[in-house]
């Protein structure tokens, strides 16, 4: 099974509801859409996060409330017709912008 096969198995039905931040200790940081992450890094930071905010730090919340980092949530999005490829802004992950 391909990772994108897994993917799309263990997120099936799902879609990409809104921007977030994961966390050093799992705490999320999120707000409803149009929301970008640039201003969920600044709420982080603002709450304590310590810098940087990485990449990996970054994502989106799923439909099922599960944090998911951008490439997964790229596939998500792909996979339930939220996005396609040849609109996306960067081909490997996703961005707010891709959505909304």
């Amino acid at each position: 099974m391909t990772p994108e096969d897994m993917v799309k198995h263990l997120y099936k039905d799902l879609t990409v509801k809104q921007c977030a931040i994961r966390g050093r200790d799992g705490a999320i940081y999120t707000q409803p859409r149009p929301v970008r992450h640039f201003t969920l890094i600044r709420e982080a930071i603002k709450a304590g996060e310590e810098k940087p905010i990485t990449q990996d730090m970054q994502g989106f919340l799923l439909s099922d409330g599960r944090f998911a980092r951008r490439k997964v949530a790229l596939m998500v999005a792909l996979d339930s017709g939220q996005v396609t490829k040849d609109k996306l802004i960067n081909k490997n992950t996703l961005l707010s912008e891709d959505l909304w």
